[in-house]
Parts: structure tokens; C-alpha cells; sequence
């Protein structure tokens, strides 16, 4: 199989693999970038910035809520939370985009698949699309991030909730009453502050219940269930 040459390569498109390959390549330099799934990261398309869009929402129908406190009166409303999701898709799909457009303009190749060293700076890249290519670089740039860590403790983990580390924004709350009616109150504190508030109030919004739960001797299983709803995906 023909090895394609690059100066660089850089294994990831997070925060800091984006921007290196961006300048790099801006300044003439031959670089590809290898990709396996999220481009740009987790931030803009699972962390960071799809929260803040859904806590945005949340913030909002907390404030309609309260609205006679600032003197507007309301008859009554309702969450979307089909809605809610799809301007989160939305936002993400733009963000997307964007990088894509910053690799194409900056020359930097993006290559989309699971890259996997088979020699000194040599990568063998399963592509997403169907086929593999091989690719050698002069420098290689390992920038894959990192994945959240259970602390160690006297029996091992099973976590059964693909929460760990990150909130899953695709899952919709489709509650059995109306947000704001009796038994759900998803309101994000103003006064906020700490790691455990956040995680709290958005479990209460998205409607989990993450659950520590020691079933034996020799295992501790982390679960989650739903609160006054039902969890689906689409």
C-alpha cells in the first residue's frame, strides 16, 4: 500500500491539534489531520458549548417561570424539549461546518478515520468511508484528549450509564406533566457555583438520577433512572 508523505501529522482536531494545524499549514506546511469522529473536538460538538446551549434554554424557561416576579403575567407554557435538542443539533452542525471550512482554507487535510501506528511515524488509517490509507510524517502530533477516570476504589467499576465524563445531549426528557408543573421544577440556581450544583441542576433538567449502588462484594455499578419521565433517544 502506497505511504503518502506529510511533514506533520497531527492525530486528533481537538482545541490544541485544530489550531497547530491550522497555523502550520497556513504557513506552508504539508500537514494532514486524522480524525476519528467528533471534528473539533468534544467541545463543540458533545461538552463545552452543546451545555451551555441546553442550560441557555433551561435559564430561559426558568426566567418565563418567575415572569411575575419582573411584572409580565403569563397564562401558562410549555418545554419542547424536541426542540430544545434540535437548536443544540443545530449550533453544532454550524460549528461543524466551521471548522470544516477552516481545514479546507488553511490546506490542512483532514483525513476521517482511526489512526494507528505500524511503524515510527508511520500510521495506518482505517477511513470511515470505506478503505485505509498509510501515512508518514516527519513530526507526529498525538492530540487525542482524554477520558474521564473513576477513582480507584477497593472493587471495581461498571458504569452502565455512557454518562461518565460528559452528559449525553442527544437523550430527550419527556415528562409525564409539564416542566414547571407539580413534581418538576428544573431550575438552574442563579448562584451556581460549584461543580456539584451544575451537575445537579442539569440532571433535574435532562431528567437522570445518577445512581451509586454497591449490588455485591466485588462490584460497585453506577446506573441512572428517570425522574417523574421517561428517557428516549432520537
Amino acid at each position: 500500500m502506497e505511504t503518502q508523505e506529510y511533514e506533520i501529522v497531527i492525530v486528533g482536531t481537538g482545541e490544541g491539534a485544530k489550531f497547530l494545524a491550522w497555523t502550520l499549514a497556513r504557513q506552508g506546511r504539508r500537514v494532514a489531520v486524522i480524525e476519528r469522529k467528533y471534528i473539533g473536538g468534544s467541545c463543540p460538538n458533545i461538552a463545552c458549548l452543546p451545555s451551555k446551549n441546553v442550560i441557555h434554554s433551561a435559564k430561559l424557561a426558568s426566567y418565563f417561570r418567575r415572569s411575575e416576579e419582573f411584572g409580565i403575567s403569563k397564562e401558562g407554557f410549555e418545554i419542547d424539549m424536541s426542540a430544545v435538542r434540535d437548536r443544540k443539533r443545530r449550533m453544532v452542525t454550524g460549528l461543524v461546518d466551521i471548522h470544516v471550512a477552516n481545514f479546507r482554507s488553511s490546506g490542512a487535510e483532514l483525513i476521517m478515520g482511526s489512526a494507528k501506528f505500524t511503524g515510527p511515524k508511520r500510521l495506518e488509517v482505517p477511513l470511515n468511508e470505506g478503505g485505509t490509507r498509510v501515512v508518514q510524517g516527519e513530526k507526529i502530533v498525538i492530540g487525542t484528549g482524554t477520558h474521564a477516570a473513576i477513582a480507584v476504589v477497593d472493587r471495581p467499576v461498571l458504569d452502565r450509564t455512557g454518562l461518565t465524563g460528559r452528559y449525553d445531549f442527544g437523550l430527550i426528557w419527556r415528562p409525564e406533566v409539564p416542566l414547571g408543573g407539580p413534581g418538576n421544577n428544573p431550575t438552574l440556581p442563579a448562584d451556581m457555583e460549584s461543580r456539584e450544583d451544575i451537575d445537579t441542576a442539569i440532571q433535574q433538567e435532562v431528567g437522570l438520577k445518577l445512581e451509586a449502588a454497591k449490588t455485591s462484594t466485588e462490584v460497585i455499578v453506577i446506573d441512572h433512572k428517570p425522574l417523574g419521565g421517561r428517557i428516549v433517544r432520537n
